[in-house]
């Protein structure tokens, strides 16, 4: 679940694309420093350097819970009325096939 109610505007202003950068590294990173992702952030990225830092206070939370939604970007809306769903269709054709 994203902490959107709490996030600090620095991170709430980030496009799409430099969240979901934030978000990857983070979750994925678990080698490099805390000042090496900042320089890797500001300098590669092109982040501000108040994002990156706000960013970084949250990387904690990314070795406790690998599932960590720190923007809301895995969060789906339901599917449409009538939308096929397709774990759905293939939980079906294994019933049909007995298995």
């Amino acid at each position: 679940m994203p902490i959107l109610d709490n996030m600090p505007v620095c991170l709430q202003r980030l496009s799409l694309q430099t969240k979901d950068q934030l978000q990857t590294t983070l979750a994925n990173d678990e080698a490099s420093s805390d000042e090496e992702l900042m320089s890797f952030f500001c300098d590669e990225c092109a982040i501000p350097q108040d994002a990156a830092e706000a960013a970084i206070k949250y990387r904690p939370q990314f070795f406790v819970d690998p599932f960590f939604d720190l923007f809301g970007l895995f969060d789906s809306p339901p599917p449409a009325p009538g939308a096929v769903v397709l774990g759905a269709v293939l939980a079906q054709k294994l019933k049909g096939n007995g298995e």
